[in-house]
């Protein structure tokens, strides 16, 4: 049981291991917002999302050589 046990930890190293280099090699480094874009407090999520892409704007959309993408979500 123990060694099934060490081996399931070593595989499910090996996997995360593999999909890190996966994820360091996109050109792009997407940021999520999830938050209300409908209904009483739309002006929230507006405003969230406001200030982020002001910042992108003042600063540029590229950090460390990779472009910064923003993905919305509504909560509803």
């Amino acid at each position: 049981m123990k060694d099934m046990l060490r081996w399931a930890r070593c595989a499910l190293t090996a996997i995360l291991l593999l999909g890190a280099g996966a994820a360091l090699a996109q050109g792009t480094v997407k940021i999520g917002v999830v938050a209300e874009f409908s209904g009483p407090f739309a002006d929230y999520g507006a405003q969230i999302v406001g200030g982020m892409k002001a910042y992108l704007k003042l600063n540029g959309e590229v950090y460390a050589g990779k472009k910064i993408e923003i993905v919305i979500r509504d909560t509803t």
